[in-house]
């Protein structure tokens, strides 16, 4: 099973420092108003991406871990490897925050990797493995589907935020091209 969001304690420093840091963004650089559930959501991304033992999370069945997007797209599905629903959400999840995660942040790592074209694809992806977790509106699911739905509809503009936040923090790389 995935890490939780509720696995990270409250008052972790790294939480509420990207906390405080990605509300600045949204609501006073970005002008987006009342996203308090997606604020929540991406702090803990960045958070639990701030750790180096949570880059590669995903397992197969052999204990290999997944990397690629194809392969965990793979896990994704009760009709290939997935084992259950559960899995099925939990590995879109994972697809979703990674791709936010590295569209957002690192987009010149996804260029190397394909061109613009394999970033706007991992937009794509990522937008549509959010909305496949938010169709998980049933218990114990039902308080986070809306959060999934916001963040697939709006994966664009949070992916913006990620890239103001990267250009606003102290000692963080600067993309090609940015003074």
């Amino acid at each position: 099973m995935m890490e939780r969001q509720s696995e990270l304690p409250a008052n972790d420093p790294l939480l509420l420092f990207f906390r405080e840091s990605i509300h600045d963004v949204l609501r006073y650089r970005l002008g987006v108003p009342d996203c308090e559930d997606v604020e929540a959501h991406l702090s803990w991304i960045l958070a639990k991406y701030g750790r180096k033992e949570a880059m590669a999370p995903l397992h197969d069945g052999q204990g290999r871990p997944i990397e690629g997007l194809v392969e965990m797209l793979g896990q994704a599905d009760v009709r290939l490897s997935a084992d259950s629903f559960e899995r099925e959400r939990d590995v879109h999840q994972h697809i979703g925050d990674s791709l936010l995660f590295w569209s957002g942040l690192y987009p010149e790592r996804l260029r190397q990797i394909g061109g613009d074209g394999y970033l706007k694809q991992a937009a794509r992806q990522g937008q549509a493995s959010y909305h496949i977790v938010s169709s998980f509106d049933h218990e114990p699911y039902r308080v986070q589907a809306p959060v999934f739905q916001k963040l697939g509809d709006g994966f664009e503009v949070w992916r913006e935020g990620l890239s103001v936040l990267r250009l606003e923090l102290k000692g963080f790389p600067r993309p090609e091209g940015s003074s």
